[in-house]
């Protein structure tokens, strides 16, 4: 038996619709303000770390580099 929807039915669903879009629609900008900004924190972040990171040799550990930004580049079968 198939339920057909009066004029009624049709136009709350589609105000029901329509609010939800509208909710969406507000909750995108605060959204995607909050979501830029954590990509240029990001963004800083890695670019002090570049001036302070040090290219350290595989295989041995250094106490020397102890507390330091370290970049490790070696085969994993190789890394102690």
């Amino acid at each position: 038996m198939e339920h057909f929807q009066d004029y009624g039915e049709r136009l709350k669903g589609s105000c029901v619709k329509m609010a939800v879009g509208v909710i969406l629609f507000l909750i995108s900008g605060p959204l995607l303000w909050w979501n830029e900004g954590r990509a240029v924190y990001t963004a800083e972040v890695i670019e002090a770390a570049a001036d302070k990171i040090v290219e350290a040799p595989c295989g041995t550990v250094d106490p020397r580099f102890e507390g330091k930004l370290i970049h490790l580049s070696c085969d994993l079968g190789t890394f102690p």
